[in-house]
């Protein structure tokens, strides 16, 4: 071989080279999305989601007390320094959940004083704390936010959380003036509040004839805010006559029954929300002390525990064990208590980025916290005042579950073919959803009547599947087709088939849902 050919052999090498090294460039640069989705995502999916005991041993028993009065709020400053007066421990966890008198008689403040000393004991300052306050005289219905945007004190206005509000009204919490006119003995509690803290906010909200589950809702996005404590207000009164009883006929372990007494407690809603939380942050319940209301000074014994206060009977046992989508709902449901409003944040980044710029958002691993990374599926859904103007989707955990939600949020506002895209004008105006899904239960059926009498309606969402056609609905439509006859007909149009559709291929599944959201007024 001469010279020649040998130059001719390195140009030949040079240039294969050079070929696939482009050739495997392009094949990275067209498959980017693809490989930052997997090679971003752990293992793990949220489905599988358990907090860990790092995460909540902050927490400790919610402090409850007995029945509170100050005479005049002007002296408050005065009389809680001297209730303050005596030491107690310092401790290293946070009472996250108070529980304290919706009025009160002359003799309790020091009880009550015992539930803040719970707080102050910890030494850590509070930056938020919402207060809720049950409207027992007149018959009202629904949440209420305050009006006001300060409190004045002594020392320095306390400020209403303004983004608390706004959040609130998401909710369906509203504003309404007149409820708040007979509303004062809550504001006796703030004297305490600013011995443990000169600076935080407050949101205070009277509730009436209202549901655990609309409470809920509104402090879910804070329960597992460290920097956020709960006040629940409740009337205690109503058993005090039959702990009386309980202790005249010698019975020692016995415990109220709301049956028993003549009228349910105002603030019941509270309470057992109250409770529901505690449950969750597997924290116990505790009587910290309590006076009768008749002026006596009758030791309310430690065995009353505020659980059976609304005669909360146990949980029947099931005939069947709760089936794997059931246990993944509450698994999502936890991790959504723990990091939705960073999901909620990542969905309104991604928004902002696409609708401002053009531009494609990436979370990264710097700015979100590691679980985020846990793969999952999620619907984003856009409102503008109401109107629906975009949805997409993933039907299965295939990446991280905070890169799910960017990429959904994103596609929601520009490739649903139902609505026109959204415009960069609207951003402020939209509302997103954000619906965690389960993994699918399959369904068994013979023809369409076995089929209905399957799904349970507000509970299933149902993916209809024939071949190469498919069909989902979320939960949340059956809000739209309550019907199970009408829901099953609007699925088949959604998946192409005519409303008489049916076929011995036709395939049907169940998934369950947990639901966010945040408003953009």
């Amino acid at each position: 071989m001469n010279i020649d050919s040998d130059e001719n052999v390195r140009k030949h090498g040079a240039f294969y080279y050079v070929f696939w090294g482009i050739a495997g460039a392009l094949l990275l640069w067209l498959n980017y999305d693809y490989l930052h989705a997997h090679l971003s995502s752990n293992a793990e999916k949220i489905n599988d989601y358990v907090p860990q005991y790092d995460e909540l041993e902050k927490y400790e028993l919610p402090a409850v007390a007995s029945w509170f009065y100050l005479k005049k709020a002007p002296d408050g400053n005065q009389d809680t320094g001297y209730y303050f007066g005596s030491g107690y421990k310092r401790q290293n966890v946070l009472p996250k959940i108070l529980v304290v008198p919706q009025n009160g008689r002359k003799h309790s403040a020091e009880v009550t004083a015992k539930a803040y000393w719970k707080l102050a004991q910890t030494g850590k300052k509070f930056k938020n704390v919402i207060m809720l306050i049950p409207e027992c005289g007149e018959k009202i219905a629904g949440v209420y936010l305050p009006f006001f945007q300060a409190l004045s004190m002594p020392g320095g206005n306390v400020p209403v959380n303004a983004d608390m509000v706004r959040a609130a009204k998401a909710y369906g919490w509203k504003k309404n003036e007149a409820v708040w006119k007979n509303q004062d003995y809550w504001r006796k509690h703030l004297f305490f509040l600013k011995k443990i803290n000169q600076d935080f906010s407050v949101l205070p909200v009277v509730y009436g004839n209202t549901t655990v589950r609309e409470l809920e809702l509104g402090l879910r996005p804070y329960l597992y805010d460290d920097e956020t404590l709960f006040v629940f207000f409740a009337d205690l009164s109503v058993y005090y006559e039959q702990q009386k009883q309980v202790r005249k006929d010698g019975e020692k372990e016995k415990l109220p029954d709301l049956g028993k007494v003549e009228k349910r407690p105002c603030g019941d809603a509270g309470i057992q929300t109250a409770l529901n939380f505690a449950k969750e942050l597997r924290m116990s319940s505790l009587l910290v002390d309590g006076y009768g209301n008749d002026g006596s000074e009758e030791e309310i014994k430690a065995s009353w525990k505020y659980e059976n206060w609304l005669n909360v009977a146990p949980e029947k046992e099931k005939d069947v064990l709760p089936t794997l989508i059931e246990l993944e709902a509450e698994s999502i449901r936890l991790f959504v208590g723990q990091y939705g409003q960073d999901l909620l944040k990542a969905a309104e980044e991604s928004l902002e980025k696409w609708l401002q710029k053009g531009k494609k958002y990436k979370p990264s691993r710097k700015k979100y916290d590691e679980k985020l990374f846990d793969k999952g599926a999620v619907f984003v859904t856009l409102f503008n005042k109401g109107t629906m103007r975009g949805e997409a989707g993933s039907l299965r955990a295939k990446q991280a579950v905070v890169l799910d939600v960017a990429e959904n949020a994103r596609a929601a506002a520009s490739e649903d073919v139902r609505f026109d895209s959204v415009k960069p004008e609207e951003l402020a105006d939209l509302e997103i959803r954000i619906t965690f899904l389960t993994d699918y239960e399959r369904l068994n059926f013979d023809n369409e009547d076995g089929l209905l009498a399957l799904l349970q309606p507000e509970t299933d969402g149902i993916v209809l599947r024939d071949g190469n056609r498919q069909g989902l609905f979320l939960p949340a439509m059956w809000q739209e087709f309550p019907d199970k006859k009408e829901f099953l007909t609007q699925l088949k149009l959604k998946a192409g088939m005519s409303p008489t559709y049916w076929s011995d291929k036709l395939k049907a599944y169940r998934f369950r849902t947990v639901e966010i959201k945040k408003n953009g007024n």
